[in-house]
């Protein structure tokens, strides 16, 4: 029988664990397992030796074995961002705002698989276009390499629904809310003439792929 790697080290454990107490009350000669001291230190800096049994094997990462959200729970989810009730209607004791937005880029991150430092620096302009028709197909979405993992520009799939709800974001909700706004950030980069490969930068021509997440915070309309 093929055991995963969590089963296979609870099954060792197990049995180092009779072992031991077999060993301590004289009825076996020795415990049949190799074992090796390590240091670690803990999240709150205090350093720990622990033993480890060298017949358990590597399990894999928390985030690569972290599971996706069912269909149900990802569906309640938007509802809720959205400010309607389980079943999708408005819901009336709502107290939240910027809905448009929540759903947009909580949709984006579920349809398109993106972390957290990609979907928070990814500009307007760098969001793939809506297909003329509705499509089964995802759309592929370049991110740029200082706003990825270990700086390594990657490409990944949105799909239809996930797309056309960003683009309304885009042209109403998020349109009407910046329009006339004065707020400025510290050091502002103004930008002119966008297109999807990048703009006028403070009077230099940059592409979006160039911009780190700090001067992407610092992005205005001219």
């Amino acid at each position: 029988m093929r055991l995963s790697p969590a089963s296979w080290n609870l099954a060792v454990k197990a049995l180092s664990s009779f072992y031991q107490w077999a060993a301590a009350e004289g009825h076996a000669p020795t415990v049949p397992f190799s074992y090796v001291r390590q240091s670690m230190t803990r999240p709150d800096g205090a350093h720990v030796e622990v033993t480890r049994n060298l017949a358990t094997v590597r399990t894999g990462n928390a985030h690569a074995t972290r599971k996706y959200l069912e269909k149900s729970c990802a569906d309640l989810l938007m509802h809720a961002l959205a400010g309607n009730d389980p079943a999708g209607e408005r819901d009336v004791s709502f107290r939240g705002r910027e809905t448009g937005r929540n759903a947009a880029v909580i949709g984006l991150a579920l349809s398109s698989g993106l972390r957290s430092q990609e979907f928070t620096h990814l500009t307007v302009y760098e969001v793939p276009p809506l297909p003329r028709r509705r499509t089964a197909v995802p759309v592929l979405l370049v991110l740029a390499a200082p706003t990825a993992k270990g700086r390594k520009g990657r490409s990944t799939w949105i799909g239809y629904e996930g797309l056309a709800r960003v683009h309304d974001y885009i042209g109403w909700e998020r349109a009407a809310a910046v329009e006339g706004s004065r707020w400025r950030p510290r050091a502002p980069l103004f930008v002119e003439a966008p297109t999807r490969d990048g703009a006028l930068i403070n009077g230099t021509r940059r592409r979006w792929h160039t911009l780190t997440p700090a001067e992407r915070l610092r992005l205005v309309a001219a």
